[in-house]
């Protein structure tokens, strides 16, 4: 069992998207987190080095744990309680997915509060800020393949491009 684990990151994502569409949520999450992080004074990493003592990268200290809701719904209920509690938090709505970043940031802008399918929460916080929280959400284990929230699907032009 991983001993260091007084603070905590969470990925809490919707299982019902596509695979891909999964992966870019988590990505653009979890560095919209790290991001908003850079000042706290809780975030630590880790230099790892290879045997040749070689830098192979510098990664969190803390755990960073995957959890999995079953609905839009289910992360719509938990954003007030994270709010509550006060943690860093970033949310990831379907309106982000799709088209150029001004599109993007067009559609989010364009949704009142509640609005929106929201396909991920990321968090910071400590152990006993967030362990109650949470209990109710179960380890990820993998998105459910077809996308049934009707997001907005890339062409495939765009679902091409790298």
């Amino acid at each position: 069992m991983y001993q260091d684990n007084q603070w905590k990151y969470f990925a809490i994502l919707n299982r019902n998207i596509a695979p891909g569409q999964g992966m870019n949520v988590l990505a653009h999450g979890v560095n919209a987190l790290a991001h908003s992080l850079k000042d706290h004074p809780h975030i630590r990493f880790s230099d790892y080095r290879n045997a040749a003592q070689r830098k192979v990268g510098d990664i969190s200290f803390w755990p960073y744990i995957v959890l999995e809701a079953s609905s839009s719904e289910k992360l719509k209920n938990l954003l007030p309680k994270l709010q509550e509690i006060a943690v860093p938090t970033i949310e990831f709505y379907s309106s982000m997915l799709a088209g150029s970043n001004d599109e993007q940031m067009q559609r989010t802008a364009a949704l009142k509060e509640g609005e929106g399918e929201l396909l991920g929460l990321f968090c910071f916080g400590s152990q006993e800020q967030l362990q109650g929280v949470l209990k109710k959400f179960s380890v990820f284990k993998g998105f459910r393949d077809g996308g049934s929230l009707g997001i907005a699907q890339a062409t495939e032009a765009e679902s091409s491009r790298v």
